[in-house]
């Protein structure tokens, strides 16, 4: 909020009362935002992602702020509160739920939350509950494409941090990718979901090798060494084919890609740490398909992945 320009206050021509108040009251609110997070121990590490996307900026914003464009390519239901004060809820089902306050609301231009309820609120340490962590997005018209940046600050440092913050900054290198994907190839369209996931007793890189090797993703073909925008083409041991252009890589932890042949969909594939022990997830974000082809998608790679590991 800029400040209002006056000529004097209270005489003819002065600001009005009630803008600057606003504008007082914002200033400190932002302020004391930067004091907690810095005071809160959570200064140390912050996440950046930015791209340009193929969308207009009004567009962009809708899919931030609009709880139905929300569903469309991040969480699974959403609620939000518009407006600087309100809020906005995501939830992937309990305990993967997300509850932020909103900050700043500048249509089309910036939104900023504090975390209430962080994303894996259930993973993240100990001391993390008294830290406060805030979520910029940034949104600058270019023509018909925007340049959209987050960054989702206020982490701690040390060891206890590490695994939680690696694991929240390859999802946001997927979910960002996944707005542009569903702003560029499918707007407006309802995206249906295919969650498959299951555990396992064995080391972290041997379920990683067995979930993308030939006793699960990767019968035929690979994913090794393949960057982001390489074309990719593989056949599952269940026999599914995927092929399209690779979104992320990051080995041992994520793999991300479009499948053309299944409407442009995205397929992602992690390997997490749940409880202690390495969980391995199959995404399937599919748009046209039909709700029962996704259905049994989850259903064969729930086994797929359970074969793979037991």
């Amino acid at each position: 909020m800029s400040m209002p320009t006056h000529s004097g206050i209270g005489g003819s021509g002065g600001i009005d009362q009630t803008t600057l108040k606003q504008y007082l009251l914002q200033t400190l609110r932002e302020w004391l935002n930067v004091i907690a997070a810095s005071e809160g121990g959570g200064g140390g590490t912050s996440i950046v992602e930015q791209i340009e996307i193929a969308a207009p900026v009004d567009a962009v914003w809708q899919a931030l702020t609009d709880p139905t464009e929300l569903t469309r390519w991040l969480p699974l239901d959403a609620k939000v509160t518009p407006g600087q004060g309100g809020s906005i809820w995501m939830s992937w089902g309990d305990p993967v739920i997300h509850q932020s306050t909103i900050d700043i609301w500048h249509p089309n231009q910036r939104l900023r939350t504090t975390e209430v309820r962080p994303f894996g609120a259930p993973f993240q340490p100990r001391e993390a509950a008294s830290v406060t962590r805030t979520i910029d997005y940034t949104l600058q018209a270019n023509g018909e494409k925007t340049t959209f940046r987050m960054e989702h600050a206020g982490f701690g440092t040390g060891a206890a941090w590490t695994p939680y913050v690696n694991s929240l900054r390859d999802c946001w290198a997927y979910q960002v990718r996944s707005l542009a994907h569903y702003l560029e190839h499918h707007r407006g369209q309802v995206r249906t979901v295919a969650w498959a996931r299951a555990s396992s007793t064995r080391s972290f890189t041997d379920a990683w090798s067995r979930i993308t090797g030939p006793q699960a993703l990767a019968s035929q073909g690979s994913i090794d060494g393949l960057s982001e925008g390489d074309r990719y083409s593989i056949t599952a041991t269940n026999g599914d084919t995927f092929t399209g252009v690779v979104v992320n890589n990051a080995p041992s932890k994520q793999f991300a890609g479009t499948v053309e042949n299944m409407n442009n969909s995205l397929l992602r594939l992690v390997m997490d740490h749940c409880g202690g022990q390495p969980e391995a997830t199959v995404w399937l974000a599919s748009y046209g398909l039909r709700p029962n082809d996704v259905n049994l998608f989850q259903q064969r790679w729930t086994h797929t992945l359970q074969e793979a590991l037991a």
